[in-house]
């Protein structure tokens, strides 16, 4: 008698702040699952176990809904399949990322489409200008794979990987399509739940690569760089849970979350004498510009062994195909490094659809545009500080200039001591350095003083803590610069602007 009055206490406890989760949450399936202490099975439930819990946090006046969101998460998966809006449940077990699905594409992003591979096959040839031969791995999302199954959830679903080929042919952009090799007995080489491919997937692909670079160059012994004796060596196997299955909400070492997890072993490139990874963060002849399907699978140190050449390891997590190439770009443009011999340029397909608008074409834009200036011609320019809203000018001196951003939505204003013609044949360059990555947007002041409204806007063609700005002066009918605003985005800190001069436009 006692134990089904726990079990009715239990349940009534349950359906209670069940219900009183808020109704957005409920309608798009968000479930942290913060604030537990230890995951509750159902069995732990039926038991009164949750109970005593629950009873023991209304003791302390504690807000209930957040002990039980991760428990209330596994419970709704196992009971009804029902997951976040980020995480799609296809057919057949497969998990898939719910941006590449059930918005994709996003319809400004496809018929923004050709602009995309425009900008994209444009930054390929500055490069080739330049001396550098590029490789564009163009990688299919898994969606792409497997649309039966997403399918099954998603009925109108339609990849588009096909489009992102047929838009790169139209700029006769030489690319690798690795869709064949991502196979092996029939069996996608993906993980089920993560959204990325398998380690065999990821050498599949990179061999695939250094085919058509061996054949380019006509021998191994061709390719650019200093040989050196590489081995493929496969690592231990461990047990790996795929980040769709953390978007879940579950508790980390739950027992869903193992369960969805799978054991597989790593692949890297290794030296053949020292036996150490073969990764190297020194400029290089050839260069992998890549993404988390470069940076989580060793892919540099894998590209290193099957060429047989040191490969710079230029691949970031997080931050797609656009940050890591600017890097190289800016670098080599100001003679920090020389243009690599030979790019690997990794842009999954995701890329094209999803985030282009935000992240792709307005820094691709801008290297492009700034690519058209000549360092060699540098002049440095005058300024003063002018008016600052949200930070606090510290310290002034010979064009530096040091600054603290104290709220959101900080501006820094520089007043030129003489105007400088907005007739695009010139580009304003300086530093900035800041504790971490920052995005910024510069404006210009064309009349008497800022009136609020963006008279023009350009972003920067770095992402760094420490990075170099070169902004195109490109106004309303070539009207004169007399100020500049520069808003840094993505910084509440610290942050230094320096070395203002003038880079005149290249000869053509």
């Amino acid at each position: 008698m006692l134990r089904r009055l726990g079990l009715a206490f239990a349940a009534s406890i349950f359906f209670a702040i069940v219900l009183a989760v808020p109704a957005y949450e409920l309608a798009g399936g968000v479930w942290p699952g913060s604030g537990l202490d230890q995951p509750f099975s159902n069995d732990a439930i039926r038991r009164g176990e949750w109970t005593k819990a629950i009873e023991k946090d209304l003791s302390r006046r504690e807000r209930v809904p957040g002990l039980i969101r991760g428990t209330y998460n596994e419970f709704m998966f196992r009971t009804f399949g029902h997951t976040p809006h980020e995480v799609l449940l296809g057919a057949d077990g497969w998990f898939f990322l719910g941006a590449s699905t059930r918005d994709f594409p996003v319809p400004l992003e496809k018929a923004a489409l050709p602009r995309t591979a425009e900008l994209i096959a444009a930054t390929t040839r500055w490069f080739e200008r330049n001396g550098t031969k590029v490789v564009v791995l163009f990688v299919p999302e898994k969606s792409s794979l497997l649309p039966d199954q997403v399918r099954a959830a998603e009925p109108t679903f339609s990849p588009m990987y096909d489009a992102g080929c047929e838009a790169f042919r139209a700029q006769r952009l030489a690319f690798i399509a690795p869709r064949p090799v991502l196979t092996k007995t029939g069996e996608p080489l993906y993980f089920q739940t993560h959204t990325h491919w398998t380690s065999d997937g990821a050498v599949a692909a990179a061999q695939l690569v250094v085919d058509r670079i061996v054949a380019h160059y006509g021998s191994p012994d061709l390719v650019p760089g200093v040989a050196i004796d590489g081995e493929i060596f496969q690592n231990g196997p461990r047990l790996h849970v795929g980040d769709l299955v953390k978007m879940l909400g579950l508790k980390d070492g739950g027992e869903l979350e193992r369960s969805l997890g799978v054991t597989t072993a790593t692949i890297v490139g290794r030296d053949a004498k020292t036996k150490g990874l073969l990764d190297s963060k020194q400029p290089e002849d050839i260069v992998l510009v890549g993404t988390s399907y470069s940076h989580g699978y060793y892919l540099p140190s894998v590209f290193s062994a099957l060429l047989d050449r040191r490969v710079e390891n230029r691949a970031i997590i997080g931050r797609g195909p656009i940050v890591p190439l600017l890097q190289v770009a800016q670098d080599a443009l100001l003679g920090r490094r020389p243009f690599p011999k030979l790019m690997i340029w990794e842009v999954p397909e995701r890329f094209l659809f999803v985030s282009a608008e935000r992240d792709l074409r307005p820094p691709l834009d801008n290297l492009l545009r700034a690519t058209r200036y000549d360092p060699r011609t540098e002049v440095p320019v005058s300024a003063d500080p002018g008016p600052v809203h949200n930070m606090q000018v510290t310290s002034v001196g010979n064009g530096e200039f040091d600054a603290v951003a104290s709220s959101a939505a900080p501006q820094f204003t520089l007043l030129l001591r003489e105007p400088i013609q907005g007739d695009g044949k010139r580009a304003l360059v300086f530093e900035v350095k800041s504790p971490t990555p920052t995005m910024l947007r510069v404006h210009f002041d064309v009349g008497a003083g800022f009136d609020g409204r963006t008279k023009f806007e350009a972003w920067q063609i770095g992402y760094d803590a420490e990075q170099i700005v070169v902004v195109p002066l490109t106004t309303p009918n070539g009207a004169p610069i007399k100020a500049l605003r520069i808003d840094p985005i993505s910084v509440q800190a610290a942050f230094h602007v320096g070395r203002l001069r003038l880079w005149s436009e290249s000869p053509r």
